[in-house]
């Protein structure tokens, strides 16, 4: 057996997001370049990103109870947060409402039509180095949450299902669906 090398001298501890950065896609095939929301009023503990168990299936063996093979693929991993703010283009962009350009009024979709983002989460490590999980494509199914007024506030859920893109690092291209940058540079 191999020496065992302790984690501890080189762990990363990182918790408590410094910043939620979204930017939406121009279409299912086509990566934003216009704005970049940094979200503000994130209400606590309502951010997470969640992956389901993998899933497997057996092909079956006719001659024993030990399966041919065991399929597996990787379960689904979803982004969730909830922004206690409703500007009008955070609503737009985000949620897929039209603005009336006379009347300035907020239609909520009638149906539900694709939206994608880039979302970024961002940590701090200290002395201005950032750690970010990066989730290139989100495919969201935000909403307006109206409950509980009396305490609560109308604010926005933001969520959606991480799919897989090409993202490209220098020369290499990779396919993910989240990647890890660990000396993330903020936005000018």
């Amino acid at each position: 057996m191999a020496k065992p090398t302790s984690t501890g001298t080189t762990a990363i501890k990182i918790a408590k997001p410094k910043y939620i950065l979204i930017q939406p896609w121009e279409n299912a095939t086509t990566k934003g370049t216009g704005t970049v929301y940094s979200l503000s009023d994130v209400l606590r503990d309502s951010t997470s990103i969640s992956t389901a168990d993998p899933n497997t299936s057996n092909i079956e063996n006719e001659l024993s109870d030990t399966p041919i093979r065991q399929n597996v693929t990787l379960g689904e991993t979803t982004f969730s947060t909830t922004l206690e703010d409703i500007q009008t283009n955070v609503l737009k962009d985000i949620c897929g409402f039209s603005v009336d350009a006379t009347s300035g009024n907020l239609y909520a979709p009638k149906s539900y039509s694709d939206k994608f983002a880039e979302i970024t989460i961002v940590m701090d490590q200290g002395a201005a180095n950032y750690y970010a999980i990066v989730l290139p494509k989100v495919q969201l199914n935000s909403k307006l949450i109206l409950e509980s007024l009396s305490s609560s506030m109308l604010g926005v859920q933001i969520s959606g299902t991480c799919l897989v893109t090409e993202v490209t690092d220098g020369e290499n291209t990779y396919e993910c669906f989240r990647y890890h940058n660990p000396a993330y540079t903020l936005p000018a």
